[in-house]
Order: structure tokens, then C-alpha cells, then sequence
């Protein structure tokens, strides 16, 4: 009986810190992919494991792969935009839905477009947005980058 009620709380405590977890996910708190939000980091085992998995299915907020990566690397995405080239640069033409024809034209769009897209500084939602709109805004890549969807922040 006291196994099943120390599973059962274990249980409950994991449902209820995923549910603050995915509420975070919506206030745009994008570091839980990499560190979590316990003192201890990812040390926490099944809790953290429960709270990675809560953030990786909540893909229908603005907490998903995509903008989570343009958080985490947004210094050298800014740096690379500048440039016009850049491994990051690819890494967001394949999340953009570019094909490989058109990647060049991208990162040149992109280094055009530098003022516009880090307007917003340290925001990935609006660097997301401002990307979707360089593509939207060139008829090339509008045809050939599938994955330039919008999200709200």
C-alpha cells in the first residue's frame, strides 16, 4: 500500500510539473529544452525526463525545435545573417523547408534583410516571424520553402 501511494504521488508531481512546464512554454521560457527548470538542471531523472518530453510533444506553441534552436544559437545566428553564410544558416533553411537549389538565395535574402530580422533583439519568435517573411516576400523561395509558417508569441 505505501508502494503504491509513493507511485502514485510520483506520478502526480510529474503531471503537475509538466503541466507548469508546458504553461512556461507558452510565456516563451525556451531554456527548459537544455536545462530544465529544477535547481539541480538535468540531473533530476524522471522528473526531467517527464519535463523534456512535456516541451518535445507541445509543438502547437511557440516553445517547438524550431524557435527553440533560434533561441539557443540566436548570437550566431545574428553573426552568420551578418556574413550571409554559415552552417546555422542551413540549419534554417532545412527548418524553413528549403530546398537545397535555393539555400543560397535564402542566406542572401537574409543578409539583405539583417536590420529587419534582429529589429526585435534576443526575441526568436519575432527572428521566426521576420524569416517567414523574407521568404513569403521573395517569390522563389515562396514556392520552394515549405515550413515558413507564422506563430504567435
Amino acid at each position: 500500500m505505501i508502494r503504491f501511494l509513493q507511485i502514485s504521488l510520483l506520478m502526480l508531481i510529474s503531471i503537475l510539473l509538466g503541466t507548469l512546464t508546458a504553461f512556461a512554454c507558452h510565456k516563451g521560457d525556451f531554456t527548459a529544452l537544455s536545462k530544465g527548470h529544477y535547481k539541480w538542471g538535468k540531473s533530476a531523472g524522471l522528473l526531467q525526463y517527464t519535463e523534456n518530453i512535456t516541451i518535445s510533444s507541445s509543438t502547437s506553441t511557440s516553445c517547438d525545435m524550431y524557435t527553440a534552436y533560434l533561441w539557443q544559437q540566436y548570437d550566431s545566428i545574428q553573426e552568420q545573417v551578418a556574413q550571409g553564410q554559415g552552417e546555422h544558416l542551413e540549419a534554417i533553411a532545412r527548418f524553413s523547408g528549403c530546398t537545397e537549389p535555393v539555400t543560397e538565395i535564402l542566406k542572401g535574402e537574409l543578409a539583405q534583410n539583417y536590420q529587419t530580422l534582429f529589429s526585435s533583439q534576443g526575441d526568436p519568435v519575432a527572428l521566426r516571424n521576420q524569416i517567414g517573411i523574407v521568404i513569403q516576400n521573395n517569390e522563389e523561395l515562396r514556392t520552394s520553402c515549405q515550413g515558413s509558417e507564422f506563430i504567435t508569441s
